[in-house]
C-alpha cells in the first residue's frame, strides 16, 4: 500500500506509482488485451520518458494541456502518467466522439497537441480546418495515411529514446486532467480534476472493497471515463495490485477475461451488467476468482443474478459524479440491493435540501443531494471556461448535484435514497442532471427508484 494513504489530502496517483516503482520495480501491474504487459518500474519509466519526450522533443510546458484519444492500453496508462509528471494536464476524450462533439471539446481546451491511436487520427482530421489551436499529432501505432501539412506527426514509439523526466513532482492541487460532462443541459463541460480529486476516487475504492495485495482489477471500462482510470485503475496503484486492461466491454468474452486474468474485483456501469446478464448461462459460470463487483446502478435483481448465478460473493454500488467523486460507497458484507452505499463521512458532507433554499429537508421527504469536500483539493477545480457554471453549482458553498434523494433512519447511520431525476421549476417533466452519474461504493446509504422533484417557480424568476 502506498504510504500516504491515510493522508488523503497528500496523495497523488504519480507519487504513488513512484514509490510502488522505487520498492518493487519487477512486480507485475499492467497486462492488456493487445498482448503488452508493464511491470511497474517499466510502466513508471515508460511514464517518466514520456512526459520528457512531450517537454524536451514537443515543447510542451507544466500546465498546459495535452488530449488523451485512445482506447485502453498499456500506451494509454504511461501516456496519462506522462502528461501527469511533467505537471501538465490530461484531456480525457472519449473515443467514441465525432463531429461537432469532437471539435466543441478540442477546441474548448485549445488543445495544440493530442495523443491519439492512429484508428481514430481520420476522426480528428475530419476536422482540420474547424481545428486553429490543433499543431502535433502524437500516433500511437501505426502512422496514418495522411493529415494536414500544417501538423507535427510524430510516433509515440519515438519517445521511448528520451531520457526520464527530471523535474518537479505534481503536486495534490495540481490539474491532472480534464473530464467532460455528457452535455446533457448543453454543451458538455470541462471539468478540472486537480490530483488530489483523482487520487480520492481511488482510495474510496480501497475502502469500500477491502481491497489487498492479493487482489486483481479486471478493467473494462474505458479509461477516459473516472470509473475506468480512477476508481479501478488509480486504486491499483495506491494498493500495489496487478490489473488487467480490456481494450474494449465486451459481454461475451467478460467471463473468459475475468477467469483468464485471475482478477478478484472488477466494476461495472449502466448497461453492462445487463448485457453479461443477458449472455447464455454455462457450466463455467462460477468458474472463475472474482469476489466482488462494482455495480452502477445495483438493481436487486442484477445483484441477485451475480451472487446466485455468477457466484459473486459481494455486489457493491454507490452515488458520484465526475465534479464531485464518489462520496457514497457500499460495504463488504452489507448487501444492499437498489442501493447505494453509505456516505464517506471523513471526506465529504452530503445534505439532502430542498432544491430552492437549500435547506435541509426532514427524514423521508425528497431533496437534491448537495455535496461538498472535507479533504482540501478533493473536489473538482470549476468547470473550464464558464466559471458562471461553477459559481451557480455553488451556491450556498454547496455542490448541486441535480440529482433527488430522500433519507431516513436505518440503525446508527442515515439512509439515502435517491434518483437521476430533477424537475426545472414549474415543469412537469424531469430536468437531465448536471453530467453522467456514476455509482460506486461511512454512514448513509442511497436506494435509487424514480423520485422525480419538482422545483416551485419564484415570480420573476426564470432557469
Amino acid at each position: 500500500m502506498y504510504s500516504r494513504i491515510h493522508e488523503p489530502h497528500a496523495c497523488t496517483l504519480t507519487d504513488a506509482l513512484r514509490e510502488w516503482a522505487a520498492s518493487r520495480p519487477a512486480a507485475p501491474w499492467l497486462e492488456d488485451s493487445q498482448g503488452i504487459a508493464f511491470t511497474v518500474g517499466q510502466a513508471f519509466t515508460s511514464s517518466q520518458r514520456f512526459a520528457s519526450f512531450l517537454h524536451h522533443q514537443l515543447g510542451v510546458q507544466p500546465e498546459e494541456r495535452v488530449g488523451v484519444f485512445m482506447s485502453n492500453s498499456c500506451a494509454m496508462v504511461a501516456t496519462t502518467f506522462g502528461i501527469g509528471y511533467l505537471r501538465a494536464t490530461a484531456v480525457m476524450l472519449n473515443t467514441e466522439l465525432r463531429s461537432s462533439f469532437l471539435r466543441h471539446q478540442l477546441n474548448d481546451c485549445q488543445l495544440a497537441t493530442i495523443v491519439v491511436d492512429s484508428a481514430l487520427v481520420e476522426h480528428v482530421a475530419s476536422l482540420a480546418d474547424e481545428l486553429p489551436h490543433l499543431r502535433t499529432l502524437v500516433v500511437v501505432g501505426d502512422a496514418p495515411a495522411a493529415v494536414p501539412e500544417r501538423w507535427r506527426q510524430v510516433a509515440w514509439m519515438d519517445s521511448s529514446a528520451c531520457a526520464p523526466w527530471e523535474g518537479p513532482a505534481p503536486r495534490p492541487e495540481d490539474i491532472f486532467c480534464i473530464m467532460y460532462t455528457s452535455g446533457t443541459t448543453g454543451p458538455s463541460k470541462g471539468v478540472l480534476m486537480p490530483h488530489c480529486h483523482c487520487a480520492l476516487l481511488g482510495l474510496g475504492a480501497i475502502r469500500s472493497l477491502e481491497i489487498t495485495e492479493a487482489d486483481k482489477y479486471y478493467i473494462c471500462l474505458p479509461l477516459f471515463h473516472a470509473n475506468g482510470l480512477f476508481m479501478q485503475l488509480g486504486a491499483t496503484v495506491l494498493a500495489g495490485i496487478p490489473a488487467f486492461l480490456k481494450q474494449r466491454f465486451s459481454a461475451s468474452t467478460w467471463l473468459a477475461d475475468i477467469r483468464r486474468s485471475g482478477a478478484t474485483l472488477t466494476n461495472h456501469l449502466g448497461t453492462t451488467a445487463m448485457f453479461v446478464i443477458n449472455q447464455p448461462p454455462t457450466e463455467q459460470d462460477r468458474d472463475h476468482r472474482l469476489r466482488a463487483s462494482l455495480s452502477a446502478p445495483n438493481p436487486a435483481q442484477h445483484e441477485a443474478v451475480f451472487r446466485e448465478r455468477f457466484g459473486v460473493k459481494d455486489v457493491l454500488s454507490g452515488f458520484g459524479m465526475t465534479e464531485v467523486g464518489i462520496p457514497i460507497w457500499g460495504r463488504i458484507g452489507h448487501a444492499a440491493p437498489n442501493a447505494a452505499g453509505w456516505a464517506h463521512e471523513d471526506r465529504f458532507e452530503i445534505c439532502i435540501a430542498d432544491p430552492e433554499t437549500d435547506v435541509p429537508v426532514l427524514a423521508g421527504q425528497v431533496g437534491e443531494i448537495l455535496v461538498r469536500p472535507k479533504v482540501p483539493f478533493g473536489f473538482m477545480a470549476g468547470y473550464l471556461n464558464v466559471p458562471a457554471k461553477t459559481v451557480e453549482a455553488w451556491r450556498n458553498l454547496w455542490f448541486h448535484t441535480g440529482d433527488a434523494g430522500t433519507r431516513d433512519e436505518q440503525g446508527l447511520s442515515p439512509s439515502w435514497t435517491a434518483s437521476r431525476t430533477a424537475s426545472a421549476a414549474g415543469a412537469r417533466t424531469s430536468r437531465p442532471p448536471r453530467s453522467r452519474s456514476w455509482w460506486a461504493s461511512c454512514p448513509a446509504s442511497m436506494k435509487w427508484r424514480p423520485t422525480p422533484f419538482r422545483r416551485r417557480a419564484r415570480a420573476g424568476r426564470t432557469r
